[in-house]
């Protein structure tokens, strides 16, 4: 799991012929909490837009972090499930923008 601290990242979906901006994530934001969660693999891609600072925490620190003590674990809950949340919305709008909505019959 990645922590923005300063600058911004950029984040995309791999594989994509049009490489689809999914939008951008500023000081605070969380990247890869989902997937940490989940403990499924990435599906997204980040590159700086800027000049920015990026904290790396690793699987068993994040772990051992939620494990010693219930604020830490709920703050963790809470800024996961905005992420969360804001993926959803940005995956609609994409899903909107593109007509895949249309064709899946969603």
């Amino acid at each position: 799991m990645h922590i923005v601290l300063r600058g911004a990242l950029e984040l995309r979906l791999p594989g994509l012929q049009l490489g689809r901006r999914l939008g951008v994530l500023g000081p605070g934001r969380l990247v890869d909490c989902v997937e940490l969660m989940l403990g499924g693999p990435r599906r997204t891609e980040c590159q700086p837009c800027e000049r920015s600072v990026v904290l790396r925490i690793s699987v068993a620190a994040f772990q051992e972090a939620l494990g010693r003590d219930d604020r830490t674990a709920f703050a963790a809950l809470c800024a996961t499930t905005h992420e969360l949340i804001d993926r959803l919305a940005r995956g609609t709008r994409l899903m909107a923008s593109t007509g895949i909505a249309r064709i899946l019959g969603v």
